[in-house]
C-alpha cells in the first residue's frame, strides 16, 4: 500500500486527480496540498511515496521545490503536470529531479497507469514507490 500527494491549485484538478487515485488499487491514501509550505509539511509528516506537482503555482516554483523535497525525501518520485510543456520547461523539470511529466490535457490516462503500476509495485523503503515503470522520465 502506498501513499500519493497532490499539489495543484486547481480545485477541480485536485479533486479529480484525487478521486481517481484513491480508485487504484494499491493506493493506500491520497494528500492534496494548495501550496508549496503546505507540501514541504506533508511529505515531511506523512512520508508519501510520490508526488503530483502542477508546474505552474502561485508563490512559488515547482523547479526549486523538486531538489527540496528530494534532499527531505530521497525516496520521494515526482510527477509534474503541465498544460503547456515546451522543451524548455521539460529540461528544466527533469533537471531539478522530476521523474516523471504529463501533459494534463492529452496525457491523463497514461499518468492514471502510471500510478496503477506503481500502486501495485508497493514501496520499496521507507515511503517510495519502485522507480521502474513504463513511463520513464520524458524529455
Amino acid at each position: 500500500m502506498v501513499k500519493l500527494l497532490i499539489l495543484d491549485d486547481s480545485d477541480l484538478i485536485r479533486s479529480r486527480l484525487a478521486t481517481l487515485m484513491r480508485g487504484i488499487p494499491g493506493v493506500e491514501e491520497v494528500f492534496v496540498t494548495e501550496t508549496l509550505a503546505q507540501t514541504l509539511v506533508c511529505v515531511r509528516e506523512l512520508r508519501p511515496a510520490l508526488v503530483v506537482l502542477d508546474l505552474h503555482l502561485p508563490g512559488g516554483n515547482v523547479n526549486q521545490l523538486i531538489p527540496v523535497l528530494k534532499k527531505i525525501a530521497p525516496w520521494l518520485k515526482v510527477v509534474v503536470l503541465a498544460n503547456d510543456f515546451n522543451d524548455f520547461s521539460r529540461r528544466r523539470c527533469l533537471d531539478a529531479g522530476a521523474d516523471w511529466l504529463f501533459d494534463k490535457s492529452t496525457e491523463f490516462e497514461a499518468l492514471l497507469a502510471l500510478l496503477a503500476e506503481q500502486a501495485q509495485a508497493g514501496p520499496t523503503g521507507p515511503g517510495p514507490l519502485s522507480p521502474s515503470g513504463p513511463f520513464p522520465r520524458r524529455s
